[in-house]
């Protein structure tokens, strides 16, 4: 009993005395060196030079006042949580062959070491990413990856980061259309979204906040490439996990921007996908989707953050319809920054991407 009482003593005791009686000091000491000892951790931890000095005041003021008052040791901490868990994650998805569950580690890698590359980003250095092919940030030589199955039952891989740089992001919300190329076929759009543009998309379009697909109406004048009215006629079930298919029309009229993040149903955002390639599985939680889910996440805890988002189709050869779609996100706080693949196919289906004719393998 007299030693638990001596160490009682020595724990809690003796310091609570001496900050009770050294209160002031300590509160004044604290107040002239968590600016300092701020800086200096954000230095050590982002990999920023010292001589940037206004880069590294720009990223300890950025981070948030919680970061500044804990003498930028939260976001550090936080971030290298986010590696431990993501590694653990990929693991277990790795053990159990789970390809959604890799990526989600994945992606907590990637987020986590965002922090962690931001003096890289700022030396305009090559950052490391956390990919099933060690892919670093550019992701469009990856644009032809192979798709299978048992890899990626939900139609997306998360390829790594985005490449993009913060100081890019334009501080109002805008989409703009890339231009035609000499086939007449969309190249790609790139928007800035904001929690506003999700909540006007969500207000006046209800039905895609759930989730599911919608059946765009374009103008009659309009045309989305690669369309053709026979499409509507193509029925397929598709088999997923667990004993499940899809029941649904093998081609829709999509968007390279959802509505549900801003877009909207013109022309020059139209792009023809697979069922597959818009939700994933009957979870509806894969393909582009997942990229819409993400972008909703992130608001719900950056209420005052903007993404930049750029989506890109790949075509093989003279093809009208896209393989694959390379979809590229990047937070204003690098919270968000990564390359997803989509894969614009259908399991146990050959499809033809020139006139979208398809049979059963």
């Amino acid at each position: 009993m007299v030693i638990l009482n001596a160490i009682i003593r020595f724990l809690f005791k003796r310091p609570y005395r001496f900050i009770k009686r050294h209160l002031y000091k300590l509160l004044i000491t604290y107040m002239i060196g968590v600016v300092p000892m701020g800086v200096t951790t954000t230095t050590l931890t982002t990999g920023t030079s010292p001589l940037n000095y206004d880069s590294v005041i720009k990223i300890y003021k950025n981070a948030g006042i919680t970061n500044m008052v804990t003498a930028g040791l939260y976001k550090p901490t936080v971030n290298g949580i986010r590696v431990v868990t993501g590694e653990v994650t990929k693991f277990i998805g790795s053990t159990f062959n789970s390809q959604s569950i890799e990526d989600t580690g994945r992606n907590l890698i990637n987020r986590g070491k965002s922090w962690f590359n931001q003096g890289k980003i700022l030396a305009g250095g090559t950052i490391e990413s956390s990919s099933a092919s060690g892919i670093t940030a550019d992701a469009d030589s990856d644009s032809s990856d192979k798709w299978s199955f048992s890899k990626y039952p939900d139609y997306y891989k998360i390829v790594g980061l985005s490449g993009l740089k913060k100081e890019d992001i334009e501080t109002k919300e805008y989409v703009k259309y890339y231009d035609k190329d000499e086939l007449e076929r969309n190249t790609g759009v790139e928007s800035v979204i904001s929690r506003d543009t999700i909540l006007a998309s969500a207000s006046s379009n209800p039905k895609s906040v759930n989730g599911k697909a919608l059946q765009l109406d374009f103008k009659d004048s309009d045309k989305v490439q690669g369309w053709n009215d026979k499409f509507s006629s193509y029925k397929v079930n598709v088999p997923w996990l667990y004993g499940q298919s899809n029941k649904s029309v093998l081609w829709e009229k999509s968007l390279l921007l959802p509505i549900a993040l801003g877009g909207s149903a013109v022309i020059d955002n139209g792009i023809v996908l697979t069922h597959q390639c818009n939700v994933g599985g009957t979870d509806d939680k894969g393909g582009l989707n997942y990229v819409a889910h993400t972008v909703k996440s992130y608001f719900d805890t950056h209420k005052n953050g903007l993404i930049k988002y750029i989506a890109i189709p790949n075509y093989t050869n003279d093809n009208k319809i896209p393989e694959t779609l390379t979809i590229k996100l990047l937070s204003n706080d690098n919270e968000l920054d990564e390359t997803v693949l989509l894969f614009n196919t259908a399991n146990n289906y050959t499809l033809n991407y020139n006139d979208g004719s398809y049979k059963s393998e």
